[in-house]
């Protein structure tokens, strides 16, 4: 049986979920606690499957298409507006060093979210939709608990989905443990990566926004993406310049 490839869409479907009906996740080793964090989990798979099936039948999407993060957004925001995408897609060469090199993006990622939403004031959820060889899988970080939860929605052998659950001071060690699990069950080596931060569009303010860009990779790593290009912000000190950016299509 062929994969799904509707991974991104459950990830952002994940994301809504848990920000609409303000699920907490606790300890992920203890099912009694968290039987809204499976619903969640398991309507976000449904829900996600169901409009990826429904992209292919109206033919605007090939069954064995992966989206990018922003086209996943704008599909389910059909439906459910909730999260918008705001900061940045990373693209890395994680050829060497994979590990850390996912680790201090994610860092960048919590850095913003710190930055952008100073306390008292800051929301509850910061998604972070992570691609890693054509499968994505949602890092939900939550302020209230400070753990940092991920979610794969995909097969593990004849296992099914996998959640993974560190306090935030222990993210490198979740790092070494996906690149790990990785290789194990998928049998790949990421080399390219891609880390959206999502959050509540209630929580956003839209005229600030920020992207980033390390465009050293850029020649090494754009033969292997898309030549989709979009007008992007990257912020640099206190200095806004207008730069362009290359994303992945079907990353």
């Amino acid at each position: 049986m062929q994969e799904s490839r509707a991974c991104t869409l459950i990830a952002v479907a994940l994301a809504c979920r848990i920000i609409e009906q303000h699920v907490m996740v606790k300890d992920v080793w203890s099912l009694s606690n968290n039987m809204a964090t499976l619903e969640a989990l398991f309507l976000a798979m449904i829900d996600g499957n169901a409009l990826h099936r429904r992209l292919h039948q109206q033919r605007l999407l090939p069954l064995d298409h992966t989206l990018s993060i922003p086209s996943a957004i704008s599909a389910i925001s059909l439906e459910r507006p909730l999260v918008t995408e705001r900061f940045f897609a990373q693209i890395l060469d994680l050829e060497i060093d994979a590990s850390q090199k996912l680790q201090d993006a994610l860092e960048h990622c919590l850095t913003w979210f710190q930055n952008q939403f100073p306390l008292p004031h800051r929301p509850n959820n910061l998604g972070m939709i992570w691609i890693v060889d054509k499968r994505s899988m949602l890092l939900l970080y939550q302020t209230f608990t400070g753990m940092v939860t991920l979610f794969d929605s995909h097969r593990h052998s004849s296992w099914g989905a996998a959640i993974a659950q560190v306090p935030v001071c222990r993210l490198p060690e979740l790092c070494d443990w996906y690149c790990e699990q990785a290789l194990l069950f998928f049998g790949s080596r990421p080399s390219l990566s891609e880390i959206s931060c999502v959050v509540s569009v209630e929580d956003f303010n839209y005229s600030d926004c920020a992207y980033l860009l390390d465009e050293k990779l850029l020649g090494k790593s754009a033969a292997r993406l898309g030549k989709l290009c979009d007008s992007f912000l990257v912020h640099e000190g206190q200095t806004m310049k207008r730069r362009r950016r290359t994303r992945s299509a079907n990353f």
